[in-house]
Formats: C-alpha cells, structure tokens, sequence
C-alpha cells in the first residue's frame, strides 16, 4: 500500500458448510473465495458456520472478538432453493415457522422460544435497493426463511448495533443454477459497490 493510500474496508463474510442434501454448500466457498481474492477496496476475513441455531451464532461472535478492529461490514452468505440472489431486509429473534432440524436435530421453535430480540432491520435499505435494481438476477425480500440463516442474519443485526456497523444477509443459489465460481464474482462485486456507496 502506497504512503497516504484508503486502507481498505475490513469486510467480514460469513457463510455455511454442508447441512442434508447440500454436500458442498456454495456460500461456504463464497466466503472463502472472496478472501483468498477480495472484492476492489475491501479486505475480507471469512468464516465457514455450521448450520447449527446455538453453534453459529455463538462461532460469529467469538470470530469477531478475535479480530483485531471490529470490520466496517458485515456480511452473511447463505443458500436458497431458488435461482437469483435474494437479499435480505430483516430478521426475526423468534422463528416458529420452519419445522427442519439444523445439524444438531434441533428445529428453530426450540431454538429460539426463549428469545425476546425484537426483529432487526438492516440499516442498508436505501443502498440495497439501489443496487439490487442494477443487477440482473437480485431482489430483495422480507423474509429471511426462518432457518439458521436467520438465525444468523439476527445475530449480524444485533452484533453490528453493538459496533455501529451496517450488517447484510444475502441468500445465494444452488450451484445448479449459478456455478460457485461465478456466485463469488457476483457477490464480489456486490460488496465492492456496497463498500464503494458507504465511502462516497
């Protein structure tokens, strides 16, 4: 980095491993993918999440109290059953509604009754709107799924409150309809714009 150069946002992406039929779950490789070669003005540090209601909250926590500066974004990865990226508005503290266990055999009811978190909103609305009206294949949604990707996007929510940082979810297709290669470019260049529109 030259003298007087922008140090790169630090941008922390997170995203899942291998849960039922999904052996090789692409926003593990996402994550991973964007920080062997980082998006234009961005440093990222990933993790891979078990998909586990207690586990990966708890693993994202202690992830980021080991970093060295809190990151200026906070990013979740996860995968849909549907084509397109989809990114999410907001999350639920409770979710009642999905029956699947996660990879503990614990189903979200369970994991969550005790939970008296309000729901969460990202504070990006504005900026996620935009930019998913320039992409082809992106949309927002209201609904986060009620799986352990909301489990996890709520814990984002909650985690960049405490920080004063913005916090995003975007769920990912399954690589039969996007090869993960491409999966990473285009969530690559996602977070580019999105680092690019908070310096601006």
């Amino acid at each position: 980095m030259e003298p007087g150069e922008p140090v790169p946002a630090l941008v922390l992406v997170s995203g899942f491993g291998a849960f039922e039929r999904v052996d090789a779950n692409p926003s593990g490789f996402v994550a991973r993918a964007l920080e062997a070669a980082p998006p234009v003005g961005a440093r990222v540090r990933a993790i891979e999440l078990p998909v586990s209601f207690a586990r990966a909250p708890a693993a994202l926590e202690a992830f980021v109290g080991g970093l060295p500066a809190p990151p200026d974004l906070l990013v979740g990865l996860g995968v849909q059953k549907q084509a397109g990226f989809r990114v999410e508005l907001a999350a639920r503290g409770v979710l009642e509604r999905a029956t699947r266990p996660d990879v503990d055999g614990v189903v979200a009811a369970d994991a969550t009754r005790a939970c008296v978190a309000p729901v969460l909103r990202t504070r990006l609305e504005a900026r996620l709107a935009q930019l998913c009206a320039d992409r082809a294949g992106w949309g927002l949604s209201e609904d986060a799924g009620g799986y352990v990707c909301e489990r996890v996007y709520h814990g984002l929510l909650a985690l960049g409150i405490r920080l004063g940082r913005p916090a995003v979810f975007v769920h990912v297709p399954p690589e039969r309809f996007v090869p993960k290669e491409e999966q990473a470019r285009e969530v690559g260049e996602f977070v580019a714009a999105l680092v690019a529109s908070a310096s601006s």
